[in-house]
């Protein structure tokens, strides 16, 4: 966790009072080093009198901070303003980087590859296949389902149960029809011709 801070009082003294409570958070705000650190990655035009503006502060502390946020402040939308966010973002990193520079462990960020992912387009259009010729098959029985038995209800029906009776009623609808029983026995004869690689010698090469 960092936090990212105006260069004001309050954006100095955040960081402080946590830390005093014993959270150790990195601070990523704006001071005049991020000026100094603009400047080298190309914009050495910019200088920190044109981004500080004038506020006057009010703090019960004994003053511990640069003389100048006693009277100026550098806010972030004013360092966007002159560098664009994208030069802003790379401070950003910059600033992460320095907070944390230990190697990051990025294996449970990245979401787990999904074999459909990587479906060569002739499955992809097979499945899609499938799916269309399903949903024409079972699409006149659901409307007459939804016309006759969900469209006036008396009472309450328990939704949990109708489902699985509808699911019921349209799975044989499709299992019984002439395009699925052709897609199963096609499948079927290809899935025991012996063309394909077995799971099993898969799994056992990629072991060895």
């Amino acid at each position: 966790m960092s936090l990212l801070y105006d260069d004001d009082l309050s954006g100095r003294e955040a960081p402080d009072t946590l830390k005093e409570m014993g959270l150790d958070i990195p601070r990523l705000g704006v001071d005049k080093d991020t000026v100094k650190w603009l400047q080298e990655i190309g914009y050495p035009e910019l200088t920190g009198e044109q981004l500080l503006e004038e506020y006057a502060p009010e703090t019960r502390y004994t003053w511990r901070y640069d003389e100048y946020l006693k009277t100026h402040r550098i806010e972030l939308d004013y360092i966007v303003a002159a560098v664009g966010a994208e030069a802003f973002w790379k401070y950003i990193i910059h600033r992460l980087e320095e907070a944390y520079p230990e190697p990051r462990d990025y294996r449970e960020v990245m979401d787990e590859p999904m074999p459909e992912d990587y479906y060569p387009d002739e499955i992809n259009e097979f499945l899609d296949y499938i799916k269309e010729q399903t949903e024409i098959t079972y699409s006149d029985k659901w409307q007459e389902i939804k016309d006759n038995e969900l469209a006036e209800v008396k009472g309450l029906l328990q939704t949990d149960d109708k489902k699985i009776e509808i699911d019921e009623k349209l799975g044989n609808v499709v299992a019984e029809s002439e395009g699925t029983r052709i897609i199963v026995e096609k499948i079927k004869e290809f899935m025991e011709s012996g063309a394909l690689p077995s799971i099993k010698g898969l799994k056992a090469n990629q072991q060895s």
